[in-house]
Order: C-alpha cells, then sequence, then structure tokens
C-alpha cells in the first residue's frame, strides 16, 4: 500500500517536472466545459461485478452555453443479484475564469450536483450504515447536494487539475450518512502523438488521479454511530484513448486506502466509452 503511494507521488513529480497533456480526465471534474450544443454520451463499468455497488453508470453531457454545461449521471449494478437501475445524479459546471494562450490556458469552473435516490421503500439499515460510505452506496435513501470548484492548468502536454467539494447528505428516511468533503491532485499526460497533424490523430494520455475523502459520522434517527465516518483517499492511474475527436475509450485501475472501521471497495479495475457529438 505504502509502495503505491510513493509511486503516485514519483511519477506524479516527474510528470510535472516535464512540464509539458490533456484535461479530459478520467475520474475528475475538469474547468472545460463543453462547446455550445455539443453532446456526450458515457458507459462507465467497474469491473468488479461481483461485488456489485453502484459505481457504474450511463452518463450523458450537453453543452447549454460555451460556459455552461449539463452533467447527469444514471448508476447501475452490474451484479445479478441487485437491481440494476441505482440513484439518478443531475448536475452542471460553470466556467468562471478562463485564460488561454497557444499551448497554454488556466480556468475556474465551479459545479453542482444533486444526487437522487431511487428507492421506493425502506431497505437501509443501522448495520448497513455503521461502517459503509455514501459514495459506495448508489442506491441508498439519501438526497446528496454536492458543491464545489475545479482549477485546470494546461501547458503543452501537462495538464494539472485540482477539485474540491462540499457533500451535503439529506436523509429520506431515518437513515443518514455523514456530510463529506472530496478534493485531490490530478495530472494528466500525453503520450502520443508527438505532434498534432490534424483532428483524426489518435490520441493517448496517461493520468493519475487523487482523491481524499473525509467523512461525518453516520446517524439513525438523529443519534451519532461512533463506528462510522473517518477517512479515505483514492489513487487512481488509467489510459485514455481518443479517436477522431469523438470516441474515447478508458481502461485504469483504482486503489483506495481508508480508516480501518470503513467497509469500501479497495482495488476497483473499470473500463469507459464515452462519444462526443452535435
Amino acid at each position: 500500500m505504502k509502495n503505491i503511494l510513493i509511486l503516485f507521488i514519483i511519477v506524479f513529480a516527474c510528470c510535472i517536472n516535464e512540464a509539458k497533456s490533456q484535461e479530459m480526465f478520467i475520474q475528475s471534474e475538469v474547468a472545460a466545459n463543453m462547446a455550445k450544443n455539443r453532446k456526450q454520451l458515457d458507459l462507465f463499468v467497474n469491473g468488479n461485478s461481483d461485488i456489485g455497488s453502484y459505481t457504474s453508470y450511463i452518463g450523458f453531457q450537453y453543452g447549454i452555453t460555451g460556459n455552461l454545461t449539463s452533467m447527469n449521471r444514471l448508476y447501475i449494478s452490474t451484479n445479478k443479484k441487485e437491481p440494476f437501475l441505482g440513484d439518478l445524479e443531475l448536475g452542471g459546471s460553470y466556467r468562471l475564469f478562463s485564460h488561454d494562450k497557444k499551448n497554454f490556458h488556466v480556468r475556474l469552473s465551479s459545479f453542482a450536483h444533486l444526487k437522487i435516490p431511487m428507492q421506493e421503500k425502506n431497505t437501509t439499515s443501522a448495520e448497513i450504515i455503521s461502517s459503509r460510505l455514501i459514495t459506495d452506496l448508489y442506491r441508498s435513501e439519501n438526497y446528496v447536494l454536492n458543491l464545489g470548484g475545479v482549477f485546470t492548468r494546461l501547458s503543452k502536454k501537462l495538464a494539472i487539475n485540482v477539485d474540491g467539494s462540499y457533500n451535503i447528505v439529506v436523509p429520506k428516511g431515518e437513515y443518514k450518512f455523514g456530510n463529506y468533503f472530496k478534493g485531490g491532485v490530478s495530472i494528466g499526460y500525453l503520450i502520443f502523438p508527438a505532434e498534432y497533424k490534424g483532428y483524426d490523430d489518435i490520441n493517448v494520455n496517461l493520468y493519475f488521479e487523487s482523491k481524499y475523502h473525509n467523512f461525518a459520522k453516520n446517524q439513525v434517527s438523529g443519534l451519532d454511530l461512533n463506528t462510522s465516518g473517518g477517512n479515505k483517499l483514492e489513487l487512481m492511474a488509467g489510459t485514455q484513448f481518443i479517436f477522431n475527436s469523438s470516441i474515447l475509450l478508458e481502461l485504469g485501475y483504482v486503489h483506495s486506502i481508508g480508516d480501518k472501521n470503513l467497509t469500501f471497495e479497495k482495488d476497483i479495475y473499470f473500463s469507459s466509452i464515452r462519444f462526443l457529438f452535435f
């Protein structure tokens, strides 16, 4: 575990020293909004089908204006023992600032998301939420309001991304998961092609993303569960292939480190495909 963290830090430092990337990050919010009327369909699949938590999703994004983008997800499970559909997440991002030059730009955006529980009856229990995290239960009974911001800096082939958000959990029943902070630093590096010849060039990007979570304690009928709450760190390494500037294929791995009392997926292999069109 410590070796993985050390390797992540070393690779991050080496890429910054190269100071040369892309900014279409795989799992992080980005400050680059979609062009007006641009659309994007996403299918993200968690490879751990036996666990089957609702981290896989079908997504749709739409460029409302040059600065405002609608971002929506429907979470699904690939575990045959669970219902297919999870929770619905509706949201968007707004670009607040942009400074663009050739092979360089700095951008700042704000974002907001609302996760809507799709349960029709109470299926959560005190035993489950005593150790589980709301981020690993995308079929819970809690609404989650996510408010945050993101900063992205692109210089030649290297993109550096910093994002942070505060997540307010609103219970639908007597079981409430704790509010939490989520944020991290991520990098993207363009490894192919060495020089662009046109929009049809195949792009290959390498990403290293991190997300730190700090969770307040879960509650039942307004009472804290002392075995809940805590800290979690996710480290992601992934590769992204872009074809004809419109089809994105992504493969990656996420390793999570957290407090011993928490229950979550420690290792996730994932794949995704995204289609961009007007």
